[in-house]
């Protein structure tokens, strides 16, 4: 569980632990802003969600909690923790209830149920109703007598669940990619490579000496037809109205 899994690296952490795979400098564009550590006290760099607040700041290597605000989360989390683990034992309990009331009050004993302190051997019935057997049956039309064979299907193998070690890649890996994490901006510091040109006071000289140019961007292309016929439209609006006020005027003046 992720926030078992948050409690264990505040616990076992000074905060002072650079990130291995070197965080993230999206400065919450790319991704979430960071739940319990937002903003990093020293040098006031915005962490997103990929930075862990049990590890260093990205940008100043400053722990990013106090230790008040270290040991405050730990008794949060804690707490959370315990309130979800409550809630999951309840839902747990009201299915096992659910499941006992559908079965009855005395449930049966399935094969291989070890409840009753050793494993349990299985009933001659059950063995013989998981045995392949003949059917005789009578025909209602025919009168005649049919033999078959009947072979119970077999149950369904249980589900397996491999847990995969630090070199396998399991299913969640291949459906979930890891997350993009933004690189730190470079060191250089954009400046005026050129000397400026006083006959050219806005020529870009921040290039390596050519002349950055703007592109281009071209109105969309208007279909001629289409001009046409909206100005047919409005030609043919303008003598309705036209029309429409003559004859009001003719009929006012009558």
């Amino acid at each position: 569980r992720a926030l078992e899994g948050t409690i264990a690296d505040l616990a076992s952490s000074s905060g002072r632990e650079r990130d291995a795979q070197g965080g993230c400098f999206c400065q919450a564009r790319a991704h979430g802003l960071a739940r319990h550590a937002p903003l990093c006290a020293h040098c006031g760099f915005v962490l997103c969600a990929l930075n862990p607040p049990h590890l260093a700041c990205p940008h100043c290597s400053a722990p990013l909690l106090s230790p008040p605000a270290h040991a405050a989360l730990l008794e949060s989390l804690g707490s959370e923790l315990a309130a979800v683990l409550a809630r999951e034992e309840a839902v747990a309990q009201r299915e096992r209830e659910e499941a006992r009331e559908a079965a009855g009050a005395f449930p049966q004993l399935l094969p291989g149920d070890s409840r009753g302190g050793g494993p349990s051997v299985p009933s001659p019935a059950a063995v013989k109703a998981n045995q392949a057997h003949k059917v005789l049956s009578l025909s209602a039309k025919t009168k005649r007598v049919t033999v078959a064979s009947y072979t119970p299907p077999r149950p369904p193998a249980p589900a397996t669940f491999s847990n995969s070690g630090a070199g396998g890649e399991d299913s969640a890996t291949v459906d979930n990619p890891p997350p993009v994490r933004v690189p730190p901006p470079g060191r250089a510091v954009p400046h005026a490579r050129g000397r400026p040109d006083g006959t050219r006071p806005l020529a870009d000289v921040r290039g390596d000496g050519f002349v950055r140019t703007l592109t281009y961007v071209r109105e969309p292309r208007i279909d001629r037809e289409e001009l046409k016929e909206g100005l047919k439209a409005r030609k043919a609006k303008k003598a309705r109205d036209r029309t429409e006020g003559s004859a009001a005027a003719a009929a006012a003046a009558d």
